[in-house]
């Protein structure tokens, strides 16, 4: 969702966008006399997409449970994880290095 800020007077600026505990580097810019500038900013989330033969493990992180398989998790933040995926009699933990593909 697209913000505005306008009528900036004439100077630099830096903006610092946050989402629940995720802060991106601050963005410098500068104003001039009536300029119009754009700058995006986007959070680069990470999709993770787990299968199971069979289906049906339950997939955990940490104590949480983030469902069975086959399993979709979206908006992800880039980084490692650790899961465990237990489908009895057998378990498994799972460390995952969640990356932004170039689109």
């Amino acid at each position: 969702m697209p913000d505005k800020l306008e009528k900036l007077p004439i100077g630099e600026y830096s903006v610092v966008a946050t989402q629940k505990d995720w802060t991106l580097p601050a963005l410098r810019f500068v104003v001039h006399d009536h300029d119009n500038i754009q700058k995006e900013i986007r959070f680069p989330y990470a999709n993770l997409s787990l299968t199971s033969v069979p289906p049906g493990a339950t997939v955990r992180q940490g104590r949480t449970v983030l469902g069975q398989t086959p399993l979709a998790v979206n908006q992800l933040r880039p980084g490692d994880m650790r899961l465990t995926v237990d489908l009895p009699p057998n378990a498994a933990r799972v460390d995952l290095h969640l990356a932004i593909l170039a689109t």
